[in-house]
């Protein structure tokens, strides 16, 4: 006689977030040393710009030019539109656009890391074995970056405060709105990057997703500011930038941004409850029967399965490009102000900016494709490949290839549009081609970043992530706040990007060529870690 032992299933609780306390805790031991990075960049990144603005522009000329430059049709374009020429909105106008993405972006990669990609890898199962809620991860995640984000918009609220960026007799009114649009504009990526963790069924696709969204509303609101009309108000980014701090002071902009947020969860949290496990609403679509001769290779099946993201990221720099281009022509009148910003380099210096700025973009897209390795290991992708009959160096030296062709093709377009487009505003189309060369002359410090990603992965996989990231936030920090951060220019004409500074001047041979020579060591020791370590590991 058989007999068959009933074991019940662990009651979840009569509430749909039962264990919500419990998955917040789980949050932050995962997450608290991200969460503390996040605030410490942003309100210190807040905190430099307005002590070295504060002893710059100390003179109401000196305010009165850099609000000319911040209000040329260039400046507004990549960095918004500004109403007013105190020390204040010189502040905004540095530091908000970069700081509101930029939070918003990384507050969207960390709902997915927390939700859909914890999903994807099985652990969301382990945890739902117990009596949790399946809708309190996400609640957990979701009022956790809530209270960064508020932390955030405060911890910048007190820091223009105490740096007097207010005019007398107006209180903290400015300060206050700065941060909390910048917070709002956070809360946004918290709650688009919910509802797309519904809509997709892997990690990858869900922030893909996020980001494409995040671009398309970045770009309405940069025509937005490039026409002057009212297609800004299309873009939640827009909305955020509408509050405008130390010029008319809206917060009911605000209103629609938090509406959008709330919106998003909502709908997050009824798809959540309704979808199957590991599922999405967009299906994956089913692949041919048969496989092209062409994705039976390695490299084939690398282009197969990045192919999507290299259209996005060709199309969408493109569209950056034209922003660049057209810009650019409407810049060469501001001759004495641009030359006081620039420390003399005037419109070329400008036009190698919007270059760097976009070499800097190259590099996330190289650093997130040679990631990719650990992601595949991670998924157990990697043993397969390697037991059947592909070396280790061929695995990773074709990631590499894939990454190297496609930031060529990128810088190639890019530099194309963005000269040809300031080329014919100005009746010398040779610019597409000095762009162009621009362009390309930063391979050598990608280079940098590939090595320091195939290094990182080949000898501290589990490390490979935060250093990459680390490096590329280096850059961006260096490039954008090196003045700043009174870093000498000795130090800055040898450091990767920063070395480059076409069409504003020659970069020089030994540095182009040392950089060169550190990128492929970096190469190399990463593809020599690799072939020596375990995998998976």
């Amino acid at each position: 006689m058989n007999a068959v032992l009933a074991a019940s299933r662990p009651r979840v609780g009569t509430s749909s977030l039962a264990g919500l306390g419990l998955m917040a805790g789980f949050f932050l031991r995962r997450n608290w040393i991200r969460l503390v990075v996040w605030l410490a960049v942003v309100v210190v990144m807040m905190d430099v710009v307005a002590a070295y603005y504060k002893s710059q522009f100390n003179t109401p000329t000196a305010l009165g030019e850099r609000a000319m430059l911040a209000g040329s049709v260039g400046m507004r374009t990549v960095f918004g539109t500004v109403t007013s020429t105190g020390l204040g909105a010189a502040v905004w106008s540095e530091m908000w656009m970069f700081t509101a993405c930029l939070l918003a972006i990384g507050m969207a990669f960390l709902v997915t890391r927390n939700n859909r990609a914890d999903e994807e890898h099985g652990r969301t199962e382990l945890l739902r074995s117990r009596p949790i809620a399946p809708c309190s991860g996400l609640a957990a995640t979701v009022a956790t970056l809530t209270a960064v984000c508020v932390l955030a918009a405060v911890g910048v609220s007190v820091v223009c405060g105490l740096y007097k960026l207010d005019p007398a007799g107006t209180g903290w009114t400015g300060s206050w709105l700065m941060g909390a649009s910048l917070g709002a504009v956070g809360l946004l990526g918290v709650g688009l990057a919910a509802l797309t963790n519904q809509l997709t069924v892997t990690g990858r696709d869900a922030n893909g997703l996020a980001l494409g969204v995040f671009a398309v509303c970045y770009l309405v609101r940069a025509v937005g500011d490039l026409e002057g009309n009212a297609l800004i108000w299309a873009s939640p980014i827009g909305w955020g930038e509408k509050t405008d701090p130390w010029g008319h002071d809206r917060w009911l902009p605000l209103v629609f941004v938090i509406a959008v947020c709330l919106g998003c969860v909502a709908a997050a949290f009824v798809i959540q409850a309704r979808r199957d496990y590991g599922a999405g609403v967009m299906r994956p679509r089913s692949g041919p029967v048969r496989a092209h001769r062409f994705a039976t290779t390695e490299f084939g099946l690398t282009v197969l399965l990045n192919r999507r993201t290299a259209i996005a990221w060709i199309i969408g720099l493109a569209l950056w490009s034209v922003l660049l281009g057209s810009a650019i022509n409407d810049m060469k009148d501001l001759g004495a102000q641009l030359a006081q910003i620039t420390g003399g380099g005037g419109l070329n210096s400008i036009i190698a900016l919007w270059v760097r700025i976009t070499a800097l973009l190259v590099a996330t897209l190289v650093a997130s494709q040679l990631l990719s390795l650990r992601g595949d290991e991670e998924h157990g992708l990697v043993e397969p490949r390697l037991a059947g009959g592909v070396s280790r160096w061929r695995l990773a030296g074709i990631r590499l290839l894939f990454a190297a062709i496609l930031a060529v093709v990128v810088l190639v377009v890019t530099g194309v549009v963005m000269g040809a487009v300031y080329g014919h505003s100005a009746s010398d189309m040779a610019w597409a081609g000095r762009l162009t060369v621009a362009s390309l002359a930063y391979l050598p410090s990608l280079g940098i970043i590939a090595g320091v990603a195939l290094a990182s992965y080949g000898w501290w996989p589990r490390l490979a992530g935060p250093m990459t990231w680390t490096v590329v936030g280096i850059a961006w920090i260096v490039m954008l706040f090196g003045n700043i951060l009174k870093i000498p220019t000795s130090v800055l004409d040898k450091l990767p990007f920063t070395a480059v500074d076409l069409p504003a001047t020659e970069p020089a041979t030994a540095t182009i060529l040392i950089t060169s020579a550190i990128a492929v060591i970096l190469v190399v020791v990463g593809l020599i870690g690799f072939r020596r370590r375990g995998v998976p590991q």
